[in-house]
């Protein structure tokens, strides 16, 4: 998540509005031509809500690089997102279509954004695309399906607080905001026929951005690399619609532990947003996925970037 996700003192606010604002979506066309990817991350301006004449059904698509043709791409994000993205990934797709000759263009949104709490963890994805659809939008948030008709490419992510896990309540619900094992798997397997109903879109999802050692336990960080091996090895299947950005594993590249990431990995031991270093290092590698994916190549390639 981004700086808006952080109070003055800070504290990451799980449901509140962002602290502080950033801007809000911003289109880079790559190439001559223009591919659209979807993703998802960093606070904006407004809320994040999008900026001038609304776009298709969603509100941001893209005029320039309408869907359609396998080139147009959208980053939803809040602020972790948004420091990777701030890292050079626009630059990383420019090099790319310069050096292959392809016409990617890719744009960004915060998403969700107010009036929504400023939180995109797996239940809210599931309470904005599975548990809303269609025109029924929570919040004034596009639905998936809007989202969908604008973009070729839906890049989408949740935030570290979703590694805030705990453990297992005995009555695993989808339609429950408790950080659980059990809850995230009935999301995301919710959220997985939601975007295998979709096979002519792309998805590409980030593996869960990890807490830093004091911003988080030992017992919750034993739950997420749970969580993120299960999305690894069972969750995701080859030869479908979805593909993962494995983040959590290049953050957690030089763990001591396989619990917490390596020092230098965030802002400090107590913020969890990762440092303008690992953001630098790990923009070529998200635009190299992207790259991949819509290449058709995101089977045969490695979900690192």
């Amino acid at each position: 998540m981004g700086i808006s996700d952080v109070t003055p003192g800070g504290h990451h606010e799980r449901r509140g509005t962002p602290a502080r604002m950033r801007r809000a979506a911003r289109p880079v066309l790559a190439g001559a031509c223009v591919l659209g990817l979807l993703a998802v991350s960093a606070c904006g301006l407004n809320g994040g809500r999008p900026r001038g004449q609304a776009v298709g059904q969603s509100g941001f698509g893209n005029a320039d690089a309408p869907a359609g043709n396998g080139n147009s791409v959208i980053f939803l994000h809040h602020s972790t997102g948004n420091v990777i993205w701030e890292g050079g990934v626009a630059d990383a797709v420019n090099s790319l279509n310069n050096a292959n000759g392809t016409q990617i263009a890719i744009k960004e949104q915060n998403y969700p954004y107010k009036p929504h709490a400023w939180s995109n963890d797996p239940y809210d994805y599931w309470n904005l695309w599975v548990n809303h659809s269609g025109s029924n939008r929570l919040q004034e948030q596009p639905t998936l399906e809007q989202i969908a008709a604008d973009f070729d490419v839906i890049v989408w992510k949740d935030c570290y607080t979703t590694a805030g896990m705990v453990a297992n309540d005995g009555s695993p619900r989808a339609d429950s905001d408790a950080k659980t094992l059990a809850n995230y798997k009935l999301q995301y397997n919710a959220l997985k026929a939601k975007m295998n109903s979709m096979p002519e879109r792309k998805f590409i999802v980030w593996t869960t951005p990890p807490k830093a050692n004091g911003d988080t336990n030992a017992e919750a960080a034993k739950l997420t690399t749970q969580f993120v091996s299960w999305v690894k090895k069972d969750w995701d299947v080859p030869g479908d619609n979805i593909f993962l950005w494995d983040y959590n594993a290049l953050a957690m590249e030089g763990s001591t532990d396989g619990l917490f990431p390596r020092s230098g990995y965030s802002v400090s031991d107590t913020d969890s947003h990762p440092s303008k270093e690992t953001a630098k290092a790990a923009a070529p590698r998200m635009a190299q996925r992207i790259f991949d994916v819509v290449a058709g190549k995101g089977d045969s390639t490695a979900i690192t970037g």
